[in-house]
């Protein structure tokens, strides 16, 4: 008697069911842990979104603020993912399937100052923690050709679609501010609200401070938080606040 059982797929049903739960679980579990992270992140994007909003997410690899997002816009409203790393940009195209995330576009654009086509090369190509994509441009020719990097302003994909954001989170690993200046029409027309994460160690401090310079000149007034306390980001010192040897490390600012 054959007691040999039968082989099941990746597309089984059970396999597709027990996926989504533990996906579930997982994000789940993350999303409360953020709620308890020191410095109010979540709690900001959770008083900052309101259902029906459209959020734009520059750099998604932390999904568990996804899910966070998605569950403030809820149905009417609408986030959009700018993701360029091919493998992040599969992973998430994954998770908007089996999660049936109707409410989430996905783009594999990169955000800057001006439109334009570029090739990124093997050996220049940065593997990231997190967020969007590390690549830089300048390479041999001779140099094998990993993919083909499409570059846009977000003023530009917006007024294409109609599109009016009321929130921005940024996290760009030292491209913040040529995407906020590809975006100064819809900082000026549509003031959304703006998270960034910056540090010194990815951008320097002078190009963080002149993204600084930048917003509040645009008219908006910029703070981090330590514990409960707002502090305006004028105020700010990487010596004090991004030096690993101390408790508190930040890295979020908040523009309104």
């Amino acid at each position: 008697m054959d007691f040999t059982l039968p082989k099941i797929s990746e597309q089984h049903p059970v396999v597709g069911v027990t996926s989504r739960l533990f996906k579930f679980f997982e994000f789940t579990f993350r999303a409360v842990k953020r709620k308890r992270e020191p410095y109010g992140i979540v709690n900001y994007m959770e008083r900052s979104i309101a259902k029906g909003d459209v959020v734009i997410n520059v750099g998604s690899g932390e999904d568990d603020y996804l899910y966070i997002m998605r569950r403030k816009v809820g149905k009417s409203g609408k986030i959009i993912v700018f993701e360029s790393k091919p493998e992040l940009f599969q992973q998430l195209s994954h998770l908007k399937k089996i999660f049936k995330w109707l409410n989430i576009e996905l783009e594999p654009l990169v955000l800057s100052d001006f439109p334009a086509t570029k090739v990124a090369y093997k050996s220049l190509y940065k593997r990231s923690s997190h967020g969007a994509a590390v690549i830089n441009i300048n390479g041999k020719r001779e140099e094998s050709a990993v993919y083909t990097i499409v570059e846009e302003t977000l003023d530009n994909y917006c007024w294409t679609k109609n599109i009016h954001p009321s929130f921005l989170k940024i996290d760009t690993s030292g491209n913040e501010l040529r995407l906020l200046k590809g975006a100064i029409n819809i900082l000026r027309l549509d003031r959304p609200k703006i998270l960034l994460k910056c540090e010194e160690r990815l951008a320097g401090a002078q190009s963080i401070f002149e993204t600084f310079k930048y917003l509040l000149q645009l008219g908006y007034t910029g703070y981090f938080i330590l514990d409960t306390i707002k502090i305006p980001v004028e105020n700010f010192d990487f010596n004090l606040y991004q030096n690993r040897r101390n408790n508190f490390y930040c890295n979020n600012f908040m523009f309104e």
